[in-house]
């Protein structure tokens, strides 16, 4: 099962680089192109606010084509959406259906890794809240004082 931000990066890339084959967990020595692979996001964790804390995502979204040239075309239609939407990714809900919202990725930018292989890549902080833990709060305190003699 697929986070709700990377099932939304996903169907905004399977969509603006015009529906290559996806590959999710490993790509085949037959795979089809052209293709786009999502591999597993690498993921950094920190404290964000007194409340929160974040999970930075960097994923190198890699597009297979016959040549580089064909990978590029395939990967820069994406690149240049999401700038165009000024770096947002639309978020969508368990059925593919756009919420209205959307979450802000980090300058994305394409690098060309082999010959017919171009990876996007995309990073963005999601902010999570801490699990609360029930605490009885005070309602009364004292103080105790002493005297000196």
């Amino acid at each position: 099962m697929f986070e709700q931000e990377v099932a939304s990066v996903i169907e905004y890339v399977i969509e603006k680089s015009g529906n290559p084959y996806p590959y999710y967990n490993e790509v085949p020595e037959d795979f089809l192109v052209p293709a786009v692979y999502f591999p597993v996001p690498e993921i950094v964790t920190g404290a964000d606010t007194l409340s929160t804390y974040k999970l930075t995502y960097l994923w190198f979204i890699g597009f297979f084509h016959k040549n580089k040239t064909e990978a590029y075309n395939l990967a820069m239609p994406v690149l240049k959406s999401i700038k165009d939407n000024r770096n947002q990714i639309p978020i969508i809900n368990e059925n593919g259906v756009c919420t209205g919202k959307s979450f802000y990725v980090k300058n994305p930018k394409i690098t060309v890794s082999d010959e017919g292989v171009v990876q996007l890549i995309v990073e963005w902080d999601s902010r999570r809240i801490y699990t609360a833990e029930a605490v009885l709060k005070m309602r009364e305190y004292f103080i105790d004082r002493y005297a000196k003699k």
